[in-house]
């Protein structure tokens, strides 16, 4: 009782399947009827089957939504794990991210990851957890004022999820049979307050060879810290919605990142993203990617290498 369930999209071409189905059986006598209906629910299955084992097996999936001003991701991993990496203001679980999950057809979180408590990165996260399980919660640790939040997470407590504290300093890896790899790169631990964006979690997924970096909103202090020990990173999610406190040119040279992902809104009263920071992308050799202007952004990661696409151009 009580339980949150999700219900994922079934898609066009089963709906329409089972409406032939129906057209089919009706006029079949009935001995044929239970024949023909088994048959073309095994015929479901098998195709489901063989799809589903296909992005399962081989293939990174990751989205990054576009929620206005605020950040959220979605990360389908090799294997079939799922993560969301924070998840916008309010509203926006509900509204953006609960959707395209749904669309994923994916009913079951086992990763839900807070970078840090702030309005637009936590609330939409939390929202999630109203309709689809959830197995882990991370969240960056330290003190926290926010009544809110800290009611949040004793509900999901009680429900059964895991809370994770990624900001102790201990080391946080999840990874699998298939090859791929989760983990928080930053805080390394000490003390601090749970909505500091230089204790924001800096997370990477690891799967063929490619990195992609989601890096909250931590700052120039915690890059410098950082780029002594972050390795190359294929895709990055940029810190701090493209602000110019964040991003340094010290800290791109170290990611070197290939594609760079600003997740911001339009006409935004920051003025974000700050040119320089664009400046500094372009310098640093990355191909910038904006949801203000592209929509959401996908990334589909196999042995051949990432494959990035703005959901606008699509």
């Amino acid at each position: 009782p009580g339980a949150p369930l999700a219900v994922v999209d079934p898609g066009a071409s089963f709906c329409w399947l089972l409406v032939g189905l129906v057209l089919v059986v009706a006029r079949k006598p009935p001995r044929w009827r239970l024949l023909v209906a088994a048959g073309a629910v095994g015929a479901v299955l098998l195709g489901s089957h063989a799809a589903w084992m296909r992005w399962r097996s081989d293939r990174l999936d990751a989205v990054f939504l576009s929620v206005g001003h605020g950040d959220a991701s979605i990360v389908r991993l090799p294997g079939g794990r799922v993560a969301v990496i924070d998840g916008g203001g309010r509203g926006r679980g509900r509204l953006v991210v609960g959707p395209m999950l749904r669309r994923m057809r994916i009913a079951r979180i086992d990763y839900l990851i807070v970078s840090h408590v702030q309005s637009d990165h936590w609330p939409g996260a939390l929202e999630l957890a109203r309709e689809f399980g959830v197995g882990e919660l991370w969240y960056s640790g330290g003190a926290c004022s926010n009544a809110d939040f800290r009611e949040a997470l004793a509900r999901l407590r009680e429900s059964g999820t895991r809370i994770v504290d990624a900001g102790s300093g201990d080391p946080i890896v999840r990874s699998g049979l298939q090859g791929w790899l989760l983990r928080v790169l930053w805080p390394p631990g000490g003390s601090g307050s749970c909505d500091d964006n230089d204790r924001s979690l800096v997370v990477e997924a690891s799967f063929a060879g490619t990195r992609i970096l989601w890096t909250g909103d931590i700052e120039e202090t915690a890059e410098h810290r950082l780029a002594r020990r972050v390795a190359r990173a294929d895709i990055l999610k940029v810190a701090h919605h493209g602000s110019h406190t964040s991003s340094s040119a010290a800290f791109l040279a170290a990611v070197a990142p290939s594609y760079a992902v600003v997740s911001v809104s339009k006409y935004n009263r920051f003025g974000l993203p700050d040119e320089k920071v664009l400046a500094r992308l372009r310098q640093a050799g990355a191909r910038i990617l904006r949801t203000d202007r592209d929509g959401a952004i996908t990334a589909a990661v196999t042995a051949a290498g990432p494959s990035v696409n703005p959901a606008k151009r699509l």
